[in-house]
């Protein structure tokens, strides 16, 4: 793919590719093989411009095409979004391994065995529901959660015992296993990866930077948002049965980028979902297939014919987002 959309890339794009692919950091990779996949395949579906320089400000958009809406220019901005601003998992990780490095400190090795459980809590507050992590981010220990710490190990009950920290914002209870955690596998919480407002959450805010990247484009010209599944719950759930949740307490992908495009209507024409599905079938695992959504804003529909000849270009996805 790469070397197929080598024509149509400045050397700095194509080291920022190449960089990210070769990360060792699965958020950094995920993403440059969305964007490298879908780039491809718009460049099967006609002539495109990666990054055109020609563009009215530094902020230029992933690609501009003639190909993907009849007659009409688009410019197409590129992401792929995951949970870890919705897991937790980022908060929950960076506390283990602030506990694990104090408790290498008092018994070296010992890190490797823990397994943390995170509490929840939820409520009203204001009459607005909320469902919370009890996982700050950027915890720090205490001095009373060393000493907890440090009595738990010493004093003989680590093998025994589970022990329950509470701090402000945080309730955990840290067991010691008789055999050795992964690392980013030894936490765990009941709470999903939710969202509890429609505009307040990281795929809006995602959205939101996006469009940046389009703000110089000139009028009658397309503006599009082609989001990838890099592990994201949200995307994911898109068409499935109770992804909507008739309660209100939660919002659904769905739900957060159509009110994205209603409210941004004068600023992003479509947000097109990409995102691996597998075939509902009466019996056995179904085979994984592009699913496709599209969310035009109000006034704005577009022959989707370009959209799936780019699709079918794909290669056939091997696994879902998750």
């Amino acid at each position: 793919m790469l070397d197929e959309i080598a024509p149509y890339l400045d050397e700095g794009k194509a080291r920022d590719l190449l960089g990210r692919l070769g990360n060792k950091r699965v958020e950094q990779v995920l993403p440059a093989e969305v964007e490298l996949a879908l780039l491809w395949a718009l460049s099967r579906i006609g002539k495109i411009d990666i990054e055109p320089d020609w563009w009215g400000d530094t902020k230029r958009p992933d690609a501009y095409t003639e190909a993907l809406v009849i007659d009409e220019p688009a410019v197409i901005e590129i992401a792929a979004p995951n949970d870890n601003a919705i897991s937790g998992e980022e908060a929950m990780g960076s506390i283990a391994l602030k506990i694990g490095d104090f408790a290498n400190q008092i018994r070296n090795g010992v890190a490797h065995y823990l397994y943390y459980r995170f509490q929840e809590e939820r409520g009203y507050a204001r009459g607005v529901y909320f469902r919370r992590r009890l996982a700050p981010l950027g915890y720090e220990l205490t001095a009373a959660v060393q000493e907890k710490i440090r009595t738990w190990i010493e004093g003989g009950q680590m093998d025994s015992k589970r022990l329950r920290i509470q701090d402000v914002g945080l309730d955990v209870e840290i067991e010691k296993r008789a055999y050795k955690q992964a690392r980013f596998h030894n936490t765990w919480c009941s709470m999903p990866p939710e969202t509890h407002s429609v505009d307040n959450n990281p795929l809006y805010g995602l959205l939101t930077r996006k469009l940046r990247q389009l703000r110089a484009a000139k009028s009658g010209t397309r503006r599009f948002i082609f989001l990838g599944d890099a592990g994201s719950s949200l995307l994911n759930r898109l068409g499935r049965f109770g992804e909507v949740d008739p309660t209100r307490r939660r919002f659904s992908g769905r739900e957060i980028i159509s009110h994205f495009v209603a409210v941004n209507h004068q600023s992003v024409d479509s947000v097109v979902v990409i995102v691996p599905a597998r075939e509902q079938v009466s019996r056995g695992r179904g085979q994984l297939r592009w699913g496709v959504s599209v969310f035009n804003r109000p006034g704005f529909e577009f022959q989707l014919d370009a959209l799936e000849r780019l699709v079918q270009s794909l290669p056939r996805p091997r696994f879902e987002g998750y």
